[in-house]
């Protein structure tokens, strides 16, 4: 049985598709976290 992702997984891939280009993890974090929602830089890590 497969694992669901996590609303946090969730939201780091949708933001991948939606950016469509090579991205470092802290720059991610820094999106994710204009997004207004908390999300710790280890969570972004341990996604990815």
């Amino acid at each position: 049985m497969k694992a669901q992702p996590t609303r946090s997984q969730q939201r780091i891939l949708r933001l991948l598709k939606k950016l469509n280009r090579a991205i470092s993890a802290q720059d991610l974090y820094v999106e994710l976290r204009k997004g207004g929602k908390g999300l710790g830089l280890a969570t972004v890590y341990r996604s990815l």
